[in-house]
Formats: C-alpha cells, sequence, structure tokens
C-alpha cells in the first residue's frame, strides 16, 4: 500500500496541469523573409527582434487585464485572461518596414488545433477563412510597442 501512495504522490509533483509558457516551441514558429502584403518592403525580424515582441505582447496583454479591458479565452470550460495561453498558438512573423521607415512585426498567431500540422505554416494561410483559429498583433520594432491586437 505504501509504494502506490509514493507513486501516486511523486505521479501529482511530477506532472504539471498547466499549459505551455507564453512562447509555443520553435516548431509552432515560423518567420517569414517576406512578406505578400508588402513584397518590396519586407524583411525577416531577427530572434532578438522577435524575443523583444514576445515579451512586450505578454505585458501588453496583462496590463490589459490589469486595468479590466483584457482579452479572455474560454480554455477547458474556464474563462481566462489570454495571455493564460499564449503558448497554445502557433505563430507566424512577418516583417515590413512602413511609409513612413517603422520597422514593424505582425505576428499571426494561430490556434494549435487549427490549419493541421503544416498548412498553418504555407504563407497563403487563409486566415480570413478562419476567423475563429487565428488573431494578429502588429508591434513597432522602434518603439517596442505593441499597435494593434486584432483579436476575434
Amino acid at each position: 500500500m505504501r509504494p502506490a501512495f509514493l507513486h501516486v504522490i511523486l505521479l501529482l509533483v511530477c506532472c504539471r496541469a498547466d499549459g505551455p509558457g507564453p512562447v509555443p516551441a520553435k516548431e509552432f514558429r515560423k518567420v517569414f523573409a517576406m512578406d505578400p502584403r508588402y513584397p518590396l518592403r519586407s524583411f525577416q525580424p531577427s530572434g532578438t527582434e522577435l524575443a523583444a515582441f514576445e515579451d512586450q505582447l505578454l505585458r501588453h496583454l496583462e496590463m490589459l487585464t490589469a486595468k479590466g479591458i483584457g482579452y479572455e479565452r474560454k480554455v477547458l470550460d474556464r474563462t481566462h485572461p489570454l495571455e493564460y495561453s499564449l503558448g497554445w498558438f502557433k505563430r507566424r512573423y512577418f516583417g515590413h518596414v512602413d511609409a513612413t521607415g517603422d520597422r514593424k512585426i505582425l505576428a499571426e498567431l494561430v490556434f494549435v488545433r487549427c490549419a493541421g500540422n503544416v498548412e498553418w505554416d504555407v504563407i497563403d494561410y487563409s486566415s480570413e477563412a478562419h476567423p475563429d483559429c487565428w488573431w494578429s498583433v502588429m508591434y513597432d520594432i522602434g518603439t517596442h510597442r505593441i499597435e494593434q491586437v486584432n483579436y476575434p
């Protein structure tokens, strides 16, 4: 009886029910060198720029939640702040230079259960056809600010 009790305790301690961290694993992130919406003004964001974006996205969502105006997502029959489930979204990153010369990152976030294993990272993924599966964020690299969150 005692060994079985210890196994149950070890199982509970070792196996966490938490979701993934705020940034998904590398196989769920795709950085594009060209944004088809801005073919002549595209660039591939660096790892440092993407890390700054991810940090700022988390901070931005936490700040909105603290102000009582945050986004929510239903997870396992409970409603949580969106930042709680950031790790459940695949990422598609595009860099472009806007008309004023500012460098921007457009990140498209696709829910992990949408768009299969391959389709989500194809450049012509029809995000408009799947409004419940994706959302996007615009980030200004120079000011380190989230400019727009398009969450359904």
